[in-house]
């Protein structure tokens, strides 16, 4: 149900939910008078379309200081998941897409759109869905707060003893963070075993970086993606694990 639902976000949040729509789009319109730009480094975007008689002929790429001409490379489908759009961005190298939506071209979208709140609440919502499955696998497998509280950090367990002591019969799993939840399962031996993590080490890699993905995605004002490719190589790689770890959850629900 967790993958399911991962599945069904990535359908409902596509590409053609970010992009730059054509009358919003960086236009630069070619005329035989006007031509390009005798300097594309210093056009005020950093991606801008090529528009010629009225079709688009091409971008001009600002930190390239290039015109790149249309090409079946440049073109995506309006369709296309974020996860698959992030891959492409990676796999081709290219900093922009003309988006194809049905037999007409919708907008352009960039790296730099990945910031906008559709993808954001996609991978906030994702990172629930990872909170949740996390405590309740915590739950089901420790029945001792005492244990729980062992493996916090001093000052998470600090803070918990204190909570506790004032609310008494309190679920102590509901009020910890995502990293609280982490720390549990990467100090806990069978927590981690039953994942199939065999050591620690295991499981901090499998772990790593995912609340530092869910810090920018609480704050939008903090940028997801600034540096183009290597902000996008973090971000799919925290995704990524993030999808490893709800499977590997799942496939544990599937066996009880």
């Amino acid at each position: 149900m967790l993958i399911e639902n991962w599945k069904l976000l990535q359908q409902t949040i596509t590409t053609t939910s970010i992009i730059d729509a054509m009358n919003h789009a960086p236009i630069w319109k070619f005329t035989e008078q006007g031509g390009l730009p005798e300097d594309i480094t210093q056009i005020p975007w950093e991606v801008a379309l090529v528009e010629n008689q009225g079709k688009v002929t091409g971008f001009l790429i600002k930190d390239r200081g290039t015109f790149e001409p249309l090409t079946p490379e440049w073109i995506i489908s309006g369709e296309t998941s974020i996860p698959n759009l992030i891959s492409a961005f990676l796999d081709t190298g290219l900093p922009v897409f003309l988006v194809l939506q049905g037999r007409d071209f919708s907008g352009m979208v960039t790296p730099w759109n990945l910031n906008k709140l559709p993808v954001r609440l996609l991978i906030y919502l994702i990172i629930g869905e990872l909170e949740v499955a996390l405590a309740n696998y915590i739950e089901q497998s420790i029945s001792s707060q005492q244990q729980i509280l062992a493996c916090l950090t001093p000052k998470s367990r600090e803070a918990m003893d204190n909570y506790l002591n004032s609310h008494l019969g309190t679920n102590l799993l509901e009020h910890l963070y995502l990293s609280d939840l982490i720390d549990i399962i990467q100090k806990n031996p069978e927590l981690r075993e039953k994942l199939g993590l065999h050591s620690r080490k295991q499981a901090e890699e499998l772990f790593s970086g995912i609340t530092d993905l869910r810090n920018p995605i609480m704050h939008p004002v903090r940028m997801l993606i600034q540096q183009f490719p290597e902000d996008l190589v973090r971000l799919r790689k925290r995704v990524q694990r993030v999808r490893e770890i709800l499977s590997r959850l799942e496939q544990l629900a599937v066996q009880v």
